[in-house]
């Protein structure tokens, strides 16, 4: 009778393996220490363990029910019992991980426990209301209620999802097998309000509110999906190539190996909707604002470190607090190598100070796309490129931008800063970083840059005029670090001044002169301007050098103008290039020096009427399009001008030339002094002219007229002639009223401008001449008055006919 009974329990416990309906009469029927197991085409897929199972309907109510989920090719007689399983708690050391794993480390994938569920042997799932606790050797799931369906095998779970993953270095088989255990217990946290685990499809889907957490970063989305490596493909994949025979290495385990894991390790992430990814700050970013991304999908791509972002509703982002912004259509990050792509409308926005107060200052970065690497600290722009600052303008076809890292100032041990960023390696990178300075910039392909600074204080408004200039060139090359900015091929340079154009100009640049008191923290040097802590110092301007303005240009082979920094309280004079506040000192120029003055447009009177000055402008601007008139044309092979000391020479083959007189010389030396208007003075009455048949006539005086002799040389405006002195080979040309020439020569030629006079000497025995009308004559000295147009000979006059 006992061994019937026994009989009848054993059949009872198998019964429920079978369809429903071979229960239809057994309902309400109850069973403990119930053990199912479940096959998916003859192969053992799980093993149900419950305390008790009780029948209803086509039901089995299992409680404290274990979920084994099987490995492949299992040993079935290795499989342990499941019935008072105890679970480790979610937040367990990993010690006590391994140790719960040693027993299943080659029978099972993962194990679910519930306190109750609903067993469906026909349709081949479980379900429960109650909560489950999931456990696999790289990661473990509590939640609410839960369905898992054996045929499709997909597991959900309905609410209140909490996870722990666990890094390769920590997973307990890999332990197991040998391998070290780490020193430190790194794991990623996650949450979500659903969870569900395709194992078929190698899937775990965390739905609503997902927030997923690291060491490094925080990752919040709506739906996070997992995807899983295929492990029997993989080891397929890894399998070494077959080789001869060699020496049998001894084994690590006698135990066999597991075959197809249920759960494999992840191979890719993809978030979607409202992605918001957070990167963490180290040790040496502690005072800076956490990196984010904001995106509608993010993609991470683990074996290859590739992260994508890409949106529908709005484009990707990346900021770095308020003063760092990236915008592109799609952004991809490739971590382990630290480079990034960023594709479709690139925008990058770098600001400093507070918006609305002078110290405020911006980079706006705009392509059409954009790539960065980290390693070589190099950023490339291509196509439309854009670079808009407070102060300048720049836009070419690409341009290449290398960075100099700087280390945080709050962080004093050097030491601890590269340990921080050894140990983030692989994390810590972003396309665009606030400890990062800009070091050399190349820019290619239509180059055009438009500075237009800030007027100074007390003169802003509606009246004051903009400083703009503009400098196009077809290349630049500008490095921060070595003070030089260069411009190639087809340089052109327009300000309010004028313009030049050249083949090659060279700005160096030097580190600008600050009060430590008052010192602003030194922003990045602006792309293609030298930005607020440098200053121009010098520039060189090569081959084919014009420079014109309004009533003059200049031509030379080489141009070099040399500035300072303006010392407090000093006014600035104007100058043609000029950065912040520096001065125009030195000009010098080199080869084939070719100056010319034009005749100066009258300046359009003032009218009330508004007509009136409209037809004015349009007729000064059809004024200015007709070719000018050329008065006075300067040439030498070398000039050079210090304008603090209002000094400028000239050397080699020196000539100027106003069409009525010419003096040519080998050496010329003006001395200048600043701007002053002149006093309005009568003109001096001209002598009588001689009769034509008065003996004493003297043949040599200068018709009176006004274009008799130059009064002056102009260089500009800003500056009057104080005196010219011309030496070797000195010859002054004129015209006589009947159009003969008339000459002047001697070995040097002094131009008193407050005299009005002109003194010709030569060196001793040699003396000047005068030479007019087939007679030359020699004196001591030849005076020009150009108040009374006299030319004429002074003391042992000499007069020869000329042979």
């Amino acid at each position: 009778m006992k061994k019937l009974l026994l009989l009848l329990l054993l059949i009872s416990s198998i019964v429920p393996i079978f369809g429903a309906e071979d229960f239809s009469g057994m309902r309400g029927f109850s069973l403990g220490h119930v053990k199912l197991p479940i096959y998916d085409k003859e192969q053992l897929q799980l093993m149900i363990f419950a305390d008790s199972g009780e029948r209803r309907e086509q039901f089995t109510i299992g409680k404290n029910t274990t979920i084994d989920m099987l490995l492949k090719n299992v040993d079935v007689d290795k499989i342990a019992d499941g019935w008072d399983e105890k679970l480790y708690p979610l937040n367990a050391k990993l010690p006590q991980i391994v140790k719960f794993w040693k027993k299943r480390r080659f029978t099972s994938d993962a194990v679910l426990f519930t306190p109750s569920c609903s067993i469906d042997m026909n349709k081949r799932f479980i379900t429960g209301e109650d909560k489950v606790f999931m456990r696999c050797p790289t990661f473990d799931l509590n939640g609410v209620g839960f369905t898992s369906d054996f045929t499709t095998r997909v597991t959900e779970v309905n609410s209140d999802i909490r996870i722990i993953a666990r890094p390769e270095n920590c997973d307990p088989r890999a332990i197991l097998d040998g391998a070290p255990m780490p020193q430190k217990y790194e794991i990623i946290t996650a949450v979500s309000d659903s969870l569900r685990i395709d194992s078929k499809h190698n899937e775990i889907m965390l739905i609503g509110h997902v927030r997923a957490e690291d060491s490094s970063a925080i990752l919040e989305c709506d739906r996070l999906t997992i995807f899983l490596n295929d492990n029997d493909n993989q080891n397929a994949k890894n399998a070494p190539a077959k080789k001869a025979p060699a020496k049998k290495a001894p084994a690590k385990s006698s135990a066999p190996q597991p075959s197809g894991s249920v759960l494999k390790g992840v191979s890719r992430i993809l978030a979607d909707g409202d992605v918001v990814l957070t990167r963490k700050n180290s040790a040496a970013d502690k005072n800076n604002p956490p990196l984010k991304g904001f995106c509608d999908h993010l993609e991470y791509e683990i074996a290859s470190g590739l992260i994508v972002m890409s949106g529908e509703d709005s484009r990707p982002k990346v900021t770095q607090g308020p003063e760092l912004t990236l915008i592109g259509d799609r952004i991809e990050m490739l971590r382990f190598s630290k480079t990034a792509f960023v594709s479709g409308n690139c925008d990058i926005l770098t600001t400093s100070g507070k918006k609305g107060t002078p110290d405020y200052s911006y980079r706006r970065i705009l392509s059409d796309k954009a790539n960065y690497n980290d390693n070589t600290s190099m950023s490339d722009f291509q196509g439309r490129v854009r670079v808009l600052e407070k102060e300048m303008t720049m836009t070419c076809d690409r341009m290449r931008v290398f960075f100099t890292p700087q280390p945080d100032k709050d962080v004093k041990n050097t030491k601890n800063v590269k340990k921080a960023d050894n140990k983030n390696k692989g994390t810590e990178f972003s396309p665009i970083s606030g400890r990062r300075e800009v070091d050399r910039i190349f820019c290619d392909g239509k180059v055009r840059i438009v500075s237009h600074p800030a007027p100074p204080p007390g003169k802003r408004g509606a009246n004051a005029k903009p400083n703009v200039s503009v400098i196009t060139a077809q290349r630049g090359e500008f490095d921060y670090t070595g003070n030089r900015l260069v411009f190639l091929k087809n340089v052109h340079v327009v300000d309010m001044q004028g313009s030049m154009k050249c083949q090659r100009l060279d700005l160096f640049l030097k580190d600008k002169v600050t009060n430590s008191k008052k010192q602003t923290k030194n922003a990045p040097a602006a792309a293609g301007s030298p930005g607020r802590s440098k200053v121009l110092q010098k520039s060189i301007s090569t081959e084919k050098v014009f420079m014109q303005n309004e009533d003059s240009d200049l031509a030379t082979d080489l141009l070099t103008m040399e500035f300072r920094e303006m010392p407090a309280g000093t006014q600035k004079n104007p100058g043609m290039f000029k950065s912040g506040d520096v001065q125009l000192v030195k000009i010098i120029c080199d080869g084939n020096v070719v100056a010319r003055e034009y005749k100066k447009p009258p300046k359009p009177a003032n009218g009330d009427n508004k007509a009136e000055q409209t037809q004015k402008a349009a007729a000064a601007s059809a004024k200015k399009a007709a070719k000018p008139e050329i008065v006075r044309i300067l040439k030498s092979e070398h000039a050079f001008s210090d304008l603090l000391k209002d000094f400028s020479e000239f050397h080699g083959k020196v000539s100027v030339d106003d069409f009525q007189n010419l003096l040519t010389c080998q050496d010329m030396y003006v001395y200048t002094s600043r701007h002053a208007a002149p006093e309005k003075k009568a003109p001096a009455a001209a002598p009588a002219k001689p009769a034509a048949d008065d003996p004493d006539a003297d043949p040599f005086a200068l018709d009176p007229g006004e274009n008799a002799a130059p009064s002056h040389i102009a260089l500009s405006d800003e500056m009057d002639l104080k005196k010219i002195i011309c030496k070797n080979d000195v010859l002054l040309t004129r015209k006589s009223p009947k159009g003969k020439p008339q000459y002047a020569g001697g070995d040097t030629a002094v131009y008193n401008i407050n005299s009005r006079t002109i003194i010709i000497t030569a060196n001793r025995p040699a003396r000047p001449y005068l030479l007019s009308d087939g007679r030359k004559q020699y004196s001591d000295i030849i005076r020009a008055d150009l108040a009374t147009e006299v030319l004429e000979g002074v003391g042992d006059i000499n007069v020869i006919p000329e042979k």
